[in-house]
């Protein structure tokens, strides 16, 4: 077991790097680079959540991985033509594994007043403590497992598993193949499935045990909210 967290911000390194002129253009900082403007990046603003996925992915100086880490990622997740509604966290540690988190709304990376590189750091910090809660949660239960007599079938074989990606990917699909067939309205059926593949996802990493937790955790709206949209399918 590791006693470092999968991935630690220093909030003055990265404000500092962000400070200083890019190394593709040294007329601009790699703020300005990036598209981080003081007035004009925020959470309520169109395109801050690509603006911190890009920091993100320029791995900043103040940004530390842990050796099992091999890169984080930040997916945004369209609401109808808009693509700044919300985002996935996922992780690839070595050997192959790649963990993902449930959807997150955009108000989960930024309190909605912050402004410029405040709100990217505070964005970064969130993506941080996800990453940690994910990876800490996966080799909490791998160790849990490894070893076990329960896990071992008669011949000595193991059964199959999969990855949170994998479970996600196929249960995105299954439900999109379902609302395709039916011709499903925009609500209604369609918001029973989406909370059904993002409860699976809650209920399989560990995080969320109930409905009302997944949808505090992954909703702008409130949990009877939710519900009310799923019974015009009733």
């Amino acid at each position: 077991m590791y006693d470092t967290k999968a991935l630690r911000i220093d909030p003055d390194a990265v404000r500092a790097w962000l400070r200083q002129p890019s190394a593709e253009d040294p007329d601009f900082t790699h703020a300005e680079q990036l598209g981080v403007d003081e007035d004009l990046t925020g959470p309520g603003l169109g395109g801050f959540l690509r603006d911190v996925r890009d920091v993100l992915a320029a791995d900043p100086d103040g940004l530390h991985h842990r050796a099992d880490v091999t890169r984080v990622q930040l997916w945004l997740i369209p609401d109808g033509d808009v693509l700044d509604h919300g985002a996935v966290i996922t992780v690839d540690l070595a050997g192959g594994i790649r963990l993902a988190g449930l959807h997150q709304d955009v108000k989960d990376f930024a309190e909605r007043g912050q402004r410029g590189v405040a709100a990217v750091l505070t964005a970064l910090e969130h993506i941080a403590a996800q990453v940690c809660l994910l990876v800490d949660r996966y080799q909490a239960e791998t160790a849990s497992h490894s070893g076990s007599p329960a896990n071992a079938s008669a011949t000595g074989t193991t059964g199959r598993t999969f990855s949170e990606e994998a479970v996600q990917n196929a249960a995105n699909q299954a439900a999109d193949d379902i609302l395709d067939a039916v011709h499903a309205d925009d609500t209604g059926l369609r918001d029973a499935m989406n909370l059904l593949v993002n409860a699976t996802l809650g209920y399989l990493t560990g995080q969320a045990q109930d409905l009302a937790e997944v949808v505090e955790q992954g909703y702008e709206a409130t949990y009877d909210e939710v519900l009310s949209w799923i019974r015009e399918a009733a």
